[in-house]
């Protein structure tokens, strides 16, 4: 009884997300934003142990088209490789050394007291971006009604996304997340500016006191901040941002326990937005449907598993009772037939998967990546793992997260690798 409540609940709660995001998808309206005067940009970039990448991020950003004031800050933060040796070779950019090591908010914090200009974008160490990427962002900062806009994020992709099985599933995840961004962005409920090129105003989070040095996914808390705060998050769909995805199952795992922890942590620290009037759909919709979808997906999570144990049991039982396969099929009529069917739950699971066939659909259009032009099969089995055997990742990883969280236990940095 209990599980066919659970279930039910699950499926039309899906269907209605469902059918919500697609609504959204086909009710965006772009409109064009002209800039006459392009304002002053300071990129930030800062950098641990960044040997091997930091030097392409710092000629990415240099080769970047901006007609305005364009600043570089690049800043070691107490480095043990040949960072610093590697920043030293690049002119015309500016250098902080830090020789205390305290974290990418701290040195983010630090360069953001030096920052001079009306806008500071920030740029892992390990990340590339398009070289039309800051003038078409800086757009984004332009809306038609009086809210005011606080940062703006840029559409991300994975640098390495064929090398191999996990990498060519991390970006079908971050397609299908980049589409529900920009729908997010698009009903003015973004609340997130990952470090691949996000762009801020600098009063705005001068004003907020900068990022916070406690929280393991400091872009995700100023973000919802920012929010918290009446600034909206706009999503660049035309500037792009390359980053590099973890290459093997041990830094994968690990890099998503911490993002977890981060989501966490500032779900924790910011529940008074939760069913906040005050803070308008973001408070009454988006920001707990950040607690309300994990759990919904972990029932569903769940009840697809009893039932995948219970197909698998019943097919054994029926080939030991009864070899002859074509007899399972046999009915004495066909409304016998139709009966067996339970359509309370079988119409709307189709109903579902032909909306996210159709999503799927739109994720590519809306990447315009020609996804299957090589490597056809291999591509296949990895959209059918993110589709259906993901979900038993993500689950143990949020269950993990939130555990580590509640108990309050340190997080291992451990050693940089990809």
């Amino acid at each position: 009884m209990v599980l066919n409540v659970l279930l039910h609940t699950v499926i039309f709660t899906g269907f209605f997300l469902a059918v919500f995001w697609l609504v959204a998808l086909l009710n965006v309206k772009e409109y064009k934003r002209r800039i006459e005067n392009y304002p002053s940009v300071t990129i930030i970039i800062p950098a641990y142990n960044e040997e091997e990448g930091v030097g392409r991020t710092i000629e990415s950003c240099k080769n970047l088209e901006y007609p305005g004031k364009l600043d570089i800050l690049v800043v070691n933060d107490a480095s043990k490789d040949r960072t610093l040796e590697k920043i030293k070779k690049y002119k015309g950019i500016k250098i902080l050394d830090n020789k205390k090591n305290e974290g990418k908010a701290s040195a983010l914090n630090k360069a953001l007291k030096e920052v001079k200009t009306e806008y500071f974008a920030v740029m892992d160490a390990d990340s590339l971006v398009d070289r039309y990427a800051l003038r078409n962002a800086i757009k984004y900062f332009i809306i038609k009604d009086g809210d005011e806009v606080g940062s703006v994020m840029t559409k991300l992709k994975p640098e390495n996304e064929s090398g191999n099985y996990l990498e060519r599933v991390q970006l079908i995840e971050y397609m299908f997340v980049g589409l529900v961004r920009y729908l997010s962005a698009s009903l003015r409920l973004l609340h997130i500016a990952p470090g691949v090129m996000s762009v801020y105003k600098t009063r705005v989070v001068k004003k907020l006191k900068g990022f916070d040095k406690t929280n393991l996914t400091e872009d995700f808390e100023l973000a919802v901040r920012l929010r918290k705060n009446g600034y909206l998050i706009n999503y660049a769909h035309d500037s792009l941002g390359y980053t590099k995805v973890p290459n093997n199952f041990k830094v994968f795992l690990k890099q998503r326990l911490r993002w977890g922890r981060g989501f966490f942590r500032t779900i924790f620290k910011h529940k008074d937005i939760i069913f906040n009037k005050k803070k308008g759909l973001f408070g009454i919709y988006e920001f707990p449907m950040n607690i309300i979808s994990p759990l919904l997906f972990f029932v569903a999570v769940f009840i697809l598993t009893i039932n995948i144990v219970r197909s698998v049991y019943e097919f054994l039982f029926k080939l030991i009772v009864t070899p002859d396969v074509i007899k399972w099929f046999e009915f004495n009529s066909f409304r016998e037939m139709m009966l067996s069917f339970n359509s309370l739950i079988s119409l709307p699971i189709l109903a579902s998967l032909l909306l996210v066939l159709l999503f799927i659909y739109f994720v590519f259009k809306f990447y315009d990546h020609k996804f299957f032009e090589r490597d056809k099969f291999k591509k296949v089995i990895a959209l059918v793992t993110y589709v259906f055997i993901y979900s038993y990742i993500y689950v143990y990883l949020f269950s993990k997260a939130f555990y580590m969280e509640v108990v309050n236990k340190e997080y291992d940095w451990g050693t940089k690798k990809r």
